[in-house]
This record gives structure tokens, C-alpha cells and sequence, in this order.
């Protein structure tokens, strides 16, 4: 089996099992969405530790992002808290992520 979408030579299977191997070594981030939640997420646990509490104000001078981010996932929670069976959750997930992607795009950097 050959992949030949990368240029106009064939990659083989091996090839790119091989490409990828080679980027795990290195500590490549597949996801780097899920990389940025980690990285909050380490920063509320640091934050917990140092004020016993969770209550990240969401204007929080000393780390903004971290403020910004908490209130984030509390919106989030809040899409997911009353849901009452799986309809209503593929609904929301749908809802929550049009949202989400719709954010990011306003952001994104345009071509013109």
C-alpha cells in the first residue's frame, strides 16, 4: 500500500509509521487543544494548593488566562449540568462545539 497525497513520490505505510514513531520520540503534541487544557488545568491544580479553593476570579490579575479559562469550563458544566438523556446530550455537545468553533474562527488569522 502506498500513500501518495504527501508529494510525488509514494510514502509507504512503514514510511509514515516510521514519521510518527520518530515524532512520539521527541514528545510531538498530537493535539495541542488538549495540550493547552492540561496546562490550565495544572495551573488551577497550583492554584488550589496555594488558596485552598477553586474560586478563580475570572478577572484574576496575577494569571488572566487562568481566570478567563476557569470561567470557561464553568460555562461548559453548566451546558452539560441538566441534561436529562442521550438525545438532549448529542444536542448540546453540537450546540456547545458549533459555539466553540465559531470563537475560534472569529480569532483566526484571515488571508486576503
Amino acid at each position: 500500500y502506498t500513500y501518495s497525497g504527501q508529494s510525488k513520490q509514494g510514502v509507504t505505510v512503514e514510511d509514515i509509521v516510521y514519521r510518527i514513531g520518530c515524532l512520539n520520540d521527541i514528545g510531538f503534541v498530537w493535539d495541542p487543544w488538549e495540550e493547552q487544557w492540561k496546562e490550565k488545568y495544572q495551573k488551577l491544580v497550583a492554584y488550589q494548593k496555594e488558596h485552598n479553593s477553586t474560586l478563580v476570579p475570572k478577572e484574576y490579575d496575577v494569571d488572566p488566562e487562568l481566570g478567563k479559562w476557569v470561567n470557561k469550563q464553568r460555562a461548559l458544566y453548566g451546558e452539560f449540568a441538566n441534561i436529562g438523556d442521550m438525545e438532549d446530550l448529542k444536542d448540546t455537545i453540537g450546540r456547545v462545539f458549533s459555539y466553540m468553533y465559531l470563537e475560534e474562527s472569529k480569532n483566526a488569522p484571515t488571508i486576503d
